[in-house]
């Protein structure tokens, strides 16, 4: 009798060790760029954090492209010499390793690093742009190049022209006729030749409606809705935004 009661408490040894639960903290972690961008150049690189919003604990780290875990556990990730295969939406999840087993966070919304393998790159900001603020597009090219002249285009066609090493464009009092797919062509001259690059298209979102404080004061955010003649479904608020200001919708007559 003793020596089966000795064998079914040794069996029961590596369930004791197996973790009891998975608990869900409700914490909601943000993935941040330290550096580089999200639109970069093949062979650059970009670097990312993890952080949740709990300074208490001390946590781990897991981080995704995609549905794919990735095999990284620290809160810092680097995307380092980027391949174009690197392009994807990356987020992260917090882990806490405790006595009644794991603890994870919520999943972070997903941040998309685009890695281009060609000679030119569109930048657009902020996206999306609100109706009568202004848009600034930038013309990156691959190395240092000593631009003559840069063009802007908006669904292929030509909205502003720069002469020397200008690779700005700020496109002020913006309407909903600015919305498009953008691209640029940047031009320099070497060795009695000129040599032309074109970059991708990529959208440059404008909406209409404004945010406004309670007290009616104008409020530095990005209004994302639907359809224009509905009420904007999403705010997200910058950080010049009073975090505990009661927010209203602006927009215009007629909206349903």
């Amino acid at each position: 009798m003793e020596t089966v009661v000795f064998f079914l408490a040794l069996s029961t040894l590596p369930r004791l060790s197996e973790p009891l639960v998975n608990l869900v903290a409700p914490y909601n972690p943000v993935v941040e760029i330290l550096s580089g961008d999200f639109r970069i150049f093949s062979g650059e690189g970009v670097e990312l954090r993890c952080t949740v919003p709990d300074h208490m604990s001390t946590w781990q780290y897991r981080w995704f492209k995609g549905s794919e875990e990735l095999h990284y556990h620290g809160q810092i990730f680097v995307l380092w010499k980027a391949r174009v295969d690197d392009t994807g939406k990356y987020s992260c999840q917090g882990v806490r390793d405790t006595v009644v087993g794991d603890i994870r966070t919520l999943q972070s919304v997903p941040v998309e690093i685009i890695v281009d393998g060609g000679w030119a790159l569109t930048h657009v900001t902020p996206q999306p742009a609100l109706v009568g603020h202004s848009l600034e597009v930038t013309c990156r090219v691959r190395g240092r190049r000593p631009l003559s002249e840069v063009i802007l285009y908006r669904d292929g066609v030509e909205v502003m022209r720069n002469q020397g090493n200008n690779p700005k464009f700020l496109l002020s009092n913006l309407t909903i006729e600015d919305q498009g797919m953008y691209s640029c062509r940047a031009s320099w001259d070497t060795n009695s030749q000129t040599h032309s690059v074109i970059s991708v298209h990529i959208p440059g979102m404008v909406r209409r409606g404004s945010v406004q404080t309670a007290s009616g004061d104008q409020c530095q955010q990005l209004t994302e809705s639907q359809d224009e003649a509905r009420l904007p479904t999403r705010v997200k608020t910058s950080r010049s935004c009073p975090s505990a200001a009661i927010l209203f919708l602006k927009v215009k007559k007629g909206a349903g």
